[in-house]
């Protein structure tokens, strides 16, 4: 599963998104967000704004953004690259 930015970076990547499609600016008040769950997990968030709704699932990464009537518009890669574990360091007994 790639490693998802803060949901804030999301909003506001869609945000932009849904202004540069509608040609005009978009506001946090103007849309509608829900996190989505499949069988009891966290599977990624909508978000809605008129006639636009934008899908951002864990698994790809992936923002699409659609008409309500299924029609893709535009797809954002988000997915950034997977978070490094540090080496472990050997303690003293």
């Amino acid at each position: 599963m790639p490693t998802l930015p803060h949901p804030e970076d999301v909003r506001e990547t869609v945000l932009r998104a849904f202004g540069e499609l509608r040609r005009r600016a978009i506001t946090r008040a103007d849309i509608i967000e829900t996190i989505l769950l499949r069988q009891g997990y966290y599977y990624g968030r909508a978000y809605r704004q008129g006639a636009l709704v934008a899908t951002l699932t864990a698994e790809t990464g992936t923002v699409c953004i659609c008409t309500d009537d299924g029609q893709l518009l535009r797809t954002i890669e988000l997915a950034a690259a997977p978070v490094l574990q540090a080496p472990a360091v050997a303690r003293a007994a």
